[in-house]
């Protein structure tokens, strides 16, 4: 299992790889902005090895590439890991990853930052040996 990176500054987009083809991430996903910005947390393990290549070429269109292979072409050995982080955000964009809330209305950013600290000990690691 590597440490984990950020992907994503903008949400607090995180990202493991457990093994090949398997990544865990975590991200802060706006669910409210009507009066004050309201936050949930999206967490799930992407097994990419499983995606065949229709639904990963349906997955990379949404992000401008025609195809799995253009992704490929210009990701290289990255290509698992940015499919990873494609299909997670589209599925939390669906709000199909978002973990059970203990406040129904959602959370701060802060609130929601520290849970998934918490959550996956990112930014501990150094301190327990990585």
């Amino acid at each position: 299992m590597t440490q984990w990176i950020v992907t994503d500054p903008d949400s607090m987009q995180i990202r493991r790889k457990y093994d090949a083809g398997i990544f865990e991430l975590f991200q802060i996903q706006l669910i409210s902005d009507e009066d004050e910005p309201r936050y949930a947390i999206a967490h799930a393990a992407v097994y990419t090895k499983y995606i065949d290549n229709e639904e990963a070429d349906d997955i990379v269109r949404s992000y401008g590439y025609d195809s799995l292979s253009e992704l490929r072409e210009e990701c290289g050995d990255e290509t698992d890991e940015i499919l990873a982080e494609c299909k997670f955000e589209l599925d939390s964009q669906a709000f199909s990853n978002l973990m059970p809330r203990k406040k129904a209305e959602g959370y701060t950013w802060e609130e929601a930052q520290r849970m998934i600290i918490g959550l996956s000990g990112y930014g501990r690691e150094e301190e327990c040996g990585g």
